[in-house]
């Protein structure tokens, strides 16, 4: 859950139900993962699967930039739009857990930036 923060989950509506699973499971592993390794720092989705772990072949995200890919034909819009509906379902994870997140929103040169903490 996140924390003293109301949200209407954002639906990736092309993607089938089995997707959605698989992308959301990878990602919760990677949420675990920095809980584990980083404690009640600060994260956004780049910290999980961006920076130096950018590589989506043979993940569960490669079909967010394969469809965008298809989409728009152009390799820099798939990235940004695969990025943004990656981010949708951080959050909407996040709401789901029964952990507690707190949440805080920062902008910077490219717009806005969903920022997460663990509150253990």
């Amino acid at each position: 859950m996140i924390k003293g923060f109301v949200y209407k989950p954002r639906k990736v509506v092309w993607l089938t139900p089995e997707q959605e699973s698989g992308i959301k499971s990878f990602l919760q592993g990677k949420v675990y993962g920095w809980c584990q390794q980083e404690g009640d720092k600060w994260f956004v989705l780049a910290s999980l699967v961006g920076e130096t772990d950018d590589n989506w072949t043979n993940t569960a995200l490669i079909d967010l930039y394969n469809h965008h890919l298809k989409v728009t034909g152009d390799v820099e819009r798939a990235i940004n739009e695969a990025a943004k509906d990656a981010g949708a379902l951080l959050m909407n994870l996040l709401y789901e857990d029964n952990r507690e997140f707190e949440y805080r929103e920062t902008i910077n040169g490219r717009g806005k930036k969903a920022e997460y903490k663990w509150l253990k």
